[in-house]
């Protein structure tokens, strides 16, 4: 890796070490290796670190960044781990570079030799082992949870996938690994009818029982949870997670403000 930093403050690791003991996971000084533009608004960060040869982690989970180390006051941004070489003790992460805010500005800027402060992994929402299908359904800031989770389903499970997206080239082809999705997602471009909820109203699910995974704008997250109630899916079958939301800077530690209900 180069050699070189970003300039500014760095973030103080007494805190972000305190942080990452409450939450049982580790702090890692990362620097980024690699940067692949993915689309015009995705990029592929791979970072690297000691220790990161030992790390662990559960597709879906993320890794949270310090994208803005103010003493007292850090910002902190969560990304899907998208990636991980043991061998060259790496992470990767995509990150959808949109708006102004503090995650955005540091993933444009981030190029090999930046440094930040990772603590992880974390996340709750990872793929259900009971279920007979699964059905993945948000914008393009959830579609690498999507892939990471779809990449770790079974070779004979069955898998529906709904994503708003700006346009064609926010989409993403599938992977090799991800055989559930006969025929591939189905891409919804922001502004077009029907929208995401609509669709859900009329798209065939598979028979049996089904786990839902929502994730992405705050309000999309909330329409498309309750289409599903609709739909008859149990909520608690339902993993949803607003990621941002399109009205407001996403608080300090990293989520959203809550929508009323």
């Amino acid at each position: 890796m180069q050699d070189t930093e970003v300039a500014g403050p760095g973030p103080d690791p007494g805190e972000g070490a305190a942080l990452a003991a409450r939450l049982g996971v580790s702090r890692y000084d990362l620097e980024v290796a690699q940067v692949v533009e993915l689309t015009p608004t995705l990029r592929r960060i791979v970072l690297g670190a000691d220790g990161l040869d030992r790390f662990a982690h559960v597709p879906g989970q993320d890794i949270m960044l310090t994208v803005d180390p103010a003493p007292g006051a850090a910002v902190r941004r969560r990304y899907t781990i998208r990636g991980h070489d043991r061998d060259s003790g790496t992470v990767a992460v995509h990150i959808v570079v949109h708006g102004n805010g503090p995650g955005s500005r540091w993933a444009a800027a981030a190029a090999p030799g930046t440094r930040i402060e990772g603590i992880g992994p974390r996340g709750k929402i990872t793929l259900a082992a009971d279920v007979d299908w699964h059905l993945f359904v948000g914008d393009e800031t959830f579609v690498p949870a999507a892939y990471a989770m779809l990449e770790a389903a079974p070779s004979a499970a069955r898998a529906v996938a709904v994503f708003v997206v700006g346009s064609s080239v926010d989409e993403r082809p599938l992977t090799p690994a991800i055989t559930a999705v006969v025929g591939g997602p189905t891409w919804v471009h922001r502004g077009t009818t029907p929208t995401v909820p609509d669709l859900l109203a009329v798209i065939d699910l598979p028979v049996g029982t089904g786990q839902a995974y929502v994730g992405g704008e705050a309000r999309l997250v909330r329409d498309v949870r309750r289409a599903l109630l609709d739909r008859g899916l149990d909520d608690s079958r339902i993993a949803h997670k607003a990621y941002w939301r399109a009205d407001g800077a996403n608080a300090r530690h990293g989520e959203p403000e809550r929508l009323d209900a």
